[in-house]
């Protein structure tokens, strides 16, 4: 169950480097607003990409650039698309009779005094975390991007009360510039305005937002639906009003309120949970936002009864599934002999990083030379249907699993004629996973700067 919880003692920490945080390494960069904005990756064991910026900008999604949650555009974009792409919190703060509002990350350069900014990466390499400390009010705003292989990007966030008195909180949080399914990168880039047109965001049940099209976008005279959405949902806030766009952005900082949206057309997606509460002294309150592309109508129907019976086990199965992507990173590293352990921490996980990114360009033999023959059968059928049915008895007569050898022995060790086609698809089988060149989990790759 996600809940208010003790302040824990990473405030204590003044210097850069690698610090714990509840028993969990992290590389710790403070007033990182100061310098000039750098470019990040965030990485999976799954097909999760990000490619995040200092400022705050980012881009998101799965498998490729044309399945993004966030516009997928080149580095110099990204990072300053910051001011409308990505995370965005307002805070009002009641202090007896004048309420201040508090913007974290407002600007990448802090100009109130008292703001304090901390960077922290996680050194698995699949968690990035912002920070911002404001000591004149006595709070600090935090959130954390991380992969999570079987529900999606979650953002989970926190606010803390660093003073000696209670808080009274009025809260609008979330993110904005969502992109619905079956928008291409292509799309995206040069026909931006018309995809907004076809926009289409609503919101079902108590949390869960759905971001689509009215239709496909095409120019042919032809029936064209979009059955598949991005969602949304958050999970944590006490007393929570949703919306769907940022309309009401500036409603909400000048007078605190807002009224909940269920549909939105023509409008950029936006996920914004509302909320009102006290925060006690040295106490935090947590939530959770979690994003997810290219979703169907059966796996809309499951969420909906998921947050509507149990949605505190939901949440936890998501942050179960975040720590268990990190192990599988690390057991992915270990198979290449990215895990050691020197005098030097530093050189220790920067050998881990050098190994790991290694890997996500070439890929690695997942079950050492164990191969599975689904896995061929698929590859063969992929590159030519005619020779596959030619050889289908050959494949079916094979066990499920066998070493690279005995593949070779059975199907390459024969002269015949027949099996020329054959042999000719398979010496260009590479049973890689992880690989971001060969593999099938491959993501678009770091946006470049454009010319």
């Amino acid at each position: 169950m996600i809940q208010t919880a003790t302040a824990h003692t990473e405030r204590s920490q003044h210097t850069d480097g690698f610090i714990r945080i509840e028993d969990e390494l992290w590389y710790r960069i403070a007033a990182y607003s100061d310098m000039e904005p750098f470019f990040m990756s965030i990485i999976s064991p799954d097909d999760l990409w990000m490619y995040i910026s200092s400022t705050g900008g980012l881009t998101a999604g799965r498998a490729e650039a044309d399945s993004a949650i966030f516009p997928y555009y080149t580095h110099d974009r990204v990072t300053e698309n910051h001011t409308n792409t990505g995370s965005h919190t307002m805070i009002r703060v009641s202090e007896g009779s004048r309420t201040i509002v508090w913007e974290p990350f407002a600007s990448f350069v802090p100009q109130q005094e008292g703001v304090e900014r901390i960077l922290y990466k996680h050194a698995a390499g699949n968690r990035i975390r912002f920070v911002e400390r404001n000591t004149r009010l006595g709070l600090q705003f935090s959130y954390c991007w991380s992969s999570s292989p079987s529900w999606g990007w979650v953002r989970s966030v926190a606010l803390e009360n660093l003073d000696g008195s209670p808080k009274q909180i009025t809260i609008l949080d979330g993110v904005r510039n969502l992109l619905p399914s079956f928008v291409s990168k292509k799309l995206q880039n040069d026909l931006g305005n018309l995809v907004d047109a076809y926009k289409l965001n609503e919101l079902h049940g108590s949390a869960l937002a759905l971001y689509g099209l009215s239709s496909r976008i095409s120019d042919k005279a032809e029936a064209s639906e979009s059955l598949q959405v991005s969602t949304a949902w958050q999970q944590g806030l006490p007393s929570v009003q949703y919306l769907i766009s940022e309309r009401q952005c500036e409603q909400f900082r000048s007078t605190g309120g807002v009224t909940e949206e269920l549909r939105i057309e023509g409008r950029r997606g936006a996920y914004y949970a509302h909320s009102q509460f006290t925060l006690a002294s040295g106490a935090t309150q947590r939530w959770i936002m979690v994003l997810e592309v290219n979703q169907d109508q059966n796996r809309v129907y499951e969420l909906l009864h998921e947050l509507a019976d149990h949605p505190d086990e939901l949440a936890g199965h998501v942050l179960q599934d975040i720590t268990l992507a990190t192990e599988q990173l690390r057991h992915i590293a270990g198979k290449t002999d990215g895990l050691q352990l020197v005098g030097s921490r530093t050189c220790s996980e920067h050998h881990y990083a050098n190994t790991m990114f290694n890997t996500m360009r070439g890929g690695l033999f997942i079950d050492g030379y164990m191969i599975r023959i689904s896995d061929v059968m698929d590859f063969v059928r992929t590159h030519s249907r005619t020779t596959f049915e030619r050889h289908r008895s050959l494949f079916e007569a094979l066990p499920a699993e066998l070493s690279w050898v005995e593949l070779n022995e059975h199907l390459l060790g024969s002269q015949q004629s027949d099996r020329a086609d054959l042999q000719r698809i398979m010496h260009t089988y590479l049973p890689l996973a992880f690989s971001r060149r060969h593999g099938t989990r491959a993501d678009p790759g770091t946006p470049s700067r454009s010319d």
